[in-house]
């Protein structure tokens, strides 16, 4: 993954929806079970945050660095790369002062309980100066052992410049889906001329992919227990009313070719992403075996698709509508600045 030696599963495991986000939080035991079935088919790069924080269905508060540092202790520390992630939500956090930088990664350390993180990412970018300023934090973390690799979500390409500047990134964690394609004129390449890998989060379009979503209700077949139905794809402006409707009937022929090749249109809208370079490492997630199972299938799926395949279920981006977060979000998107 990236130009600076870390070893990553080509296609990696988007964690947040095992505790956040997608509806009540999974119990510990099933979400467990969930992260050794990625494991023991392939899967060895498990992706978290500090802000993937949530309840079960009694109220029960569960942290996603925690049940990953339980996963951790099952499998072992050397079998598996991970990640966590800085979020500069509150006024101090965005200043990304050195102390606090530390407190908040020594924060992550302890509910993951181990002294040092593969992959440390600032989750979201609070301008100029407080990049420059966490990645000077992170530097001195990474001469300290503390942190193996950096990494940027969210960053337009003059903010990757900068911060790699400073110290050489590993990663970029970008919204990137058949639906979502905005990084690829400019992102894209500026991460490919730097040697830094593109991480695709939400590359299912937080399961609109899957064909089974159309209309606004049928997001209740998404997620634990169907808990999308009241999650984040609610709020996100392409993901309802008339701008579903008009995402949803372009994957059209993403539903005629899967139908042709026997197999999902999830699948096969994630091995699409695969195919688009082997710098590109997806993190879907899911709280469902079988998901996961389909999932994990698209890596081997990507490397057998004809480029006639590919570029006939590929979706015009000049035709998708609506914008990919909602007020109050979207100005931290990279496109947005």
């Amino acid at each position: 993954m990236g130009k600076q030696g870390l070893q990553a599963s080509m296609q990696g495991y988007g964690m947040m929806g095992l505790t956040a986000f997608y509806g009540a939080a999974m119990e510990d035991e099933a979400a467990l079970e969930v992260l050794q079935k990625a494991f023991d088919m392939g899967v060895t790069h498990f992706d978290s945050a500090e802000i993937y924080a949530g309840q079960d269905k009694a109220g029960n508060p569960k942290h996603n660095e925690e049940l990953l540092g339980k996963f951790i202790k099952k499998v072992g520390r050397d079998k598996i790369s991970f990640t966590t992630k800085y979020m500069p939500m509150s006024p101090e956090k965005q200043v990304c002062d050195e102390a606090i930088v530390n407190a908040t990664f020594e924060a992550s350390c302890k509910r993951l309980g181990v002294d040092s993180v593969d992959l440390y990412y600032l989750h979201r970018i609070p301008g100029k100066e407080g990049l420059t300023a966490w990645m000077n934090a992170c530097k001195k973390l990474v001469e300290a052992g503390k942190i193996k690799y950096l990494g940027l979500s969210e960053a337009t390409p003059e903010e990757i410049r900068l911060a790699h500047a400073i110290h050489p990134l590993t990663a970029v964690q970008q919204e990137w889906s058949m639906v979502v394609r905005n990084l690829e004129d400019t992102v894209v390449p500026t991460c490919r001329e730097l040697g830094i890998a593109i991480v695709a989060y939400s590359p299912l379009a937080r399961g609109l992919t899957s064909a089974l979503v159309k209309k606004d209700e049928d997001w209740g077949k998404i997620g634990n227990e169907g808990g999308a139905a009241n999650g984040f794809q609610s709020r996100c402006p392409y993901l309802t009313g008339d701008a579903l409707a008009t995402n949803a009937a372009l994957l059209a022929p993403l539903e005629a070719a899967a139908a042709e090749l026997k197999v999902s249109p999830a699948q096969l809208s994630l091995a699409w992403l695969q195919a688009q370079g082997e710098d590109v490492f997806p993190i879907p997630g899911t709280t469902k075996i079988a998901n996961l199972e389909t999932n994990v299938g698209a890596a081997k799926l990507s490397l057998e698709l004809s480029k006639d395949i590919i570029s006939k279920i590929a979706v015009d981006p000049s035709k998708t509508a609506g914008k990919r977060y909602p007020e109050g979000f979207d100005a931290m998107c990279f496109e947005r600045k």
